[in-house]
């Protein structure tokens, strides 16, 4: 739920309490382009302040370090050796 508590803050505090909208159109588009930033340009706390971008590529990077080095990945971030 914290991870929600913050998306919703920076949306109300970046977008809700800044502009008064003319229309609906307008306040989609907005968040469009606020969700595009917050999901793909912003640094995440939660992400060793990387954007998102950034970790992706930094975790495929690792996975495809541990695959070349006899490791495997099972499940959701369970790394297990292979013998």
């Amino acid at each position: 739920m914290a991870k929600w508590n913050g998306f919703i803050r920076s949306f109300r505090e970046d977008i809700l309490n800044c502009y008064l909208f003319e229309s609906l159109d307008e306040v989609r588009e907005m968040a469009w382009e606020w969700q595009i930033d917050y999901n793909e340009q912003r640094c995440h706390d939660s992400l060793h302040n990387l954007t998102p971008v950034e970790y992706r590529l930094r975790y495929a990077a690792q996975l495809a370090e541990l695959s070349t080095n006899g490791c495997s990945v099972f499940g959701k971030g369970y790394i297990w050796s292979i013998s």
